[in-house]
């Protein structure tokens, strides 16, 4: 296919040197990175919070009304946070751990990085100068006595390890293989160990006071004595649920389960553990984490949930601060983002310019953390679907969003609005709802069919059923009596998880991308695979498939369906679970762990493709001479098709200073921006090259 394209390159001069680099494929242009809040910690009025990929500080001298004072981007979820003497030391889910200068919590600025090896961060402690960081391959102990450059000097294998304490010369571990470990660590670089605690425990959590060791174990609540850390013993227990806890001035505060709810045990007494107070299950729904502040009890449970606990008998709820949780859905209308929160319901956004991005609502139509999956847009109704059912909301005003009506049906996992008629995906059917009247619902049909993702177009419903890999089409003209036409097999993507109709193909991906030929729904033809891992979502703009993955963002080229081609990547930390859409020819890519990206793509777009470039060449650039930007067009004809094009900048002593373009184009006459900003003034070359042919033009920067 023959284009003419244009796209701009912002460039940027390094600090340390005078080379400078085109953008990559894809450009930030705004970010809501707010998510799950798992982890907190505290220092005095102060709260230092896991909010998705953000580390977010919070004045809570008022417990009634916490304030957020900012904000600082980490990279990736927040799974714990640790604050000792003006830094916050965070563990980052599939980074490692970072060390953050929060002595003045309305600037907190990040310090350094440390990298785990084994993928899964999870808790923090530090100690001394230490931090001790406990991931999927067991601890990893950095020096972090320079806080901006954290130095890895030991790695203590060992699988099952699930928490960590540091008290004095002594690291006491939690294990699920062998319940409470002691290592002594009076020299950190070479970990000895002392004690196991026999017997047939699985540590989930630990905290050390004095001679006394508290355990959280599947088991139940263990008191632990540790007057002899090579022969730690156990001297009284609770027969509950024990999933976390937080020891502070003779309370433990514990989580029963990742379901369940909060105790409070009074163990001024080690030897008789005694409970004296309580938040049962299901009141703040599945609490992840617990802190204290004086008398406050401080939850994580998606959010934040701030108790005063003065009185263990009679906890009182003071405030709720809500972060985000886990983004499952979106959708795009006009410059209107509307965002399906797992924990919170219906977020609504509003996109300025396309670079900036701020929260004008929410709708929380039942509990906290309520599993709300799906949503489907027509007009001004909104459908949510959550773990018990569906919400009708009127968007009409987006500012003051109301619900109209609500259908009990049980988990609903995906959703589709055609017409007067919406399409409720459950786990092993679909049913079909008149909603001429939203409030009243009526169920018309349903399908027996285990579906992961539906898409419909032209009277038919495109469905992708996850554990057979094939794609199943029912004629829906009549949508009281859908008819089944056909199936075909996607085994070549293995797990198919999403699909997207654009023209005469759909595009179905899962461990990979399958190009299906529908033409003719009686009889679909695949013509075309990609392989690939774990891409969730797909979505299609002209010559060019966009997939949600559990990396990022890939730009897939589908000019030739036989033969889809990987043309560029956004890449983000690993996490499972990916949403993209595209609106106002920007792409808004989610991610579970990671929150929402606003992307533009740098890649040429179609302009003009009746526009046949017959030879190479090179244009004088514009204007020049220039200051600090000019513009470069070239053309590149069919005989260079597939040929490597590379458009670099030279000084006058022939070093290279900048690197325009260095990919593989189609046909087509492009244009590049070129900034200059931190070159000094001067004469400058330009070559572009493309296979065995190149032209090279002089142009003038002036100041």
């Amino acid at each position: 296919m023959i284009k003419k394209e244009i796209f701009s390159i912002l460039l940027f001069l390094s600090l340390s040197a005078a080379l400078i680099y085109a953008q990559d494929d894809f450009s930030v242009q705004a970010r809501w990175a707010n998510g799950s809040c798992n982890a907190a910690a505290t220092e005095g009025t102060l709260a230092f919070i896991g909010n998705g990929s953000l580390l977010t500080s919070l004045d809570i001298s008022d417990p009634e009304n916490p304030v957020a004072i900012s904000d600082v981007l980490v990279g990736g979820q927040v799974a714990d946070v640790f604050v000792e003497d003006n830094y916050a030391y965070v563990s980052i889910r599939t980074i490692g751990m970072v060390v953050i200068d929060v002595s003045d919590p309305s600037n907190m600025i990040l310090m350094g990085t440390g990298v785990s090896y084994n993928w899964y961060a999870a808790q923090i402690f530090y100690h001394n100068g230490y931090v001790y960081l406990v991931d999927g391959g067991g601890i990893m102990i950095y020096d972090v006595s320079d806080p901006a450059n954290p130095v890895y000097i030991y790695q203590l294998f060992a699988d099952g390890i699930n928490d960590v304490y540091v008290q004095g010369n002594f690291a006491y571990i939690a294990s699920k293989y062998s319940g409470l470990i002691i290592y002594n660590v009076e020299d950190p670089a070479l970990p000895l160990l002392v004690g196991v605690l026999e017997g047939n425990y699985w540590g989930n959590s630990v905290a050390v006071n004095g001679t006394t060791a508290y355990l959280a174990a599947s088991q139940g609540f263990k008191v632990i004595d540790v007057t002899d850390n090579t022969s730690p013993q156990e001297i009284a227990s609770l027969d509950v649920n024990a999933n976390y806890l937080f020891y502070d001035n003779g309370t433990v505060y514990m989580v029963e389960t990742a379901w369940g709810g909060t105790l409070l045990i009074d163990v001024t007494n080690p030897l008789s553990p005694n409970i004296v107070g309580e938040l049962e299950a299901g009141t703040y729904y599945r609490p992840q984490s617990i802190i204290t502040s004086g008398n406050l009890m401080i939850v994580c449970n998606g959010g934040l949930t701030i108790f005063d606990a003065s009185n263990p008998s009679n906890i009182v709820h003071l405030s709720d601060f809500i972060t985000g949780s886990y983004i499952r859905d979106i959708k795009v209308k006009d410059n209107l983002v509307y965002i399906t929160d797992s924990g919170y319901g219906l977020f609504i956004f509003e996109v300025e310019s396309k670079t900036s991005i701020s929260k004008i609502s929410q709708v929380l139509p039942g509990l906290i953390n309520n599993n709300y999956r799906a949503s489907a847009l027509s007009g001004n109704l909104l459908c949510l679907g959550s773990f018990l059912g569906i919400y009708f909301i009127d968007i009409s005003d987006p500012y003051a969003p109301e619900i109209i009506a609500e259908l009990p049906t049980g988990g609903v996992n995906d959703l589709e609005i055609i017409g007067d008629y919406l399409y409720v995906l459950f786990n092993n059917s679909i049913s079909i709802l008149d909603i001429s009247d939203p409030t009243n619902a009526d169920e018309v049909e349903v399908i027996e069919v285990n579906a992961t993702d539906i898409f419909v177009k032209d009277d038919f419903a495109y469905i992708v059923t996850n554990n057979e890999s094939k794609v199943t089409i029912f004629d829906v003209s009549d949508p009281v009596n859908p008819q089944s036409v056909t199936d075909w097999d996607v085994q070549d993507i293995y797990f198919a998880r999403a699909i997207f109709v654009e023209g005469n193909y759909a595009y179905t991906c899962g461990h990979g991308l399958n190009i299906t030929d529908i033409s003719d729904p009686n009889n679909p033809v695949v013509v075309g695979s990609l392989p690939g891992d774990f891409w969730y979502s797909v979505v299609v703009k002209g010559d060019n498939a966009y997939i949600g993955s559990e990396e990022g963002v890939k730009r897939i080229d589908i000019s030739d369906k036989e033969n889809p081609l990987l043309t560029g990547e956004f890449d983000t930390p690993y996490t499972y679970s990916a949403e993209i859409t595209l609106g106002n020819d920007i792409i808004y890519f989610a991610q579970v762990w990671n929150g929402l990206y606003i992307l533009k793509d740098n890649f040429p777009t179609n302009v003009d493709e009746n526009y046949v470039p017959q030879i190479f060449s090179l244009k004088q650039n514009y204007p020049n001479p220039f200051n600090p930007t000019t513009t470069i067009q070239f053309s590149i004809p069919a005989v260079k098709m597939n040929s490597n094009v590379s458009l670099k900048v030279y000084d006058l002593l022939g070093r290279e200073v900048a690197v325009l373009v260095n990919k593989n184009l189609l046909p087509g006459t492009y244009e590049v921006k070129f900034n200059a900003e931190g070159l000094s003034s001067g004469i400058y070359y330009y070559r572009l090259n493309a296979g065995s042919v190149n032209q090279t033009k002089k142009m003038m920067l002036i100041r």
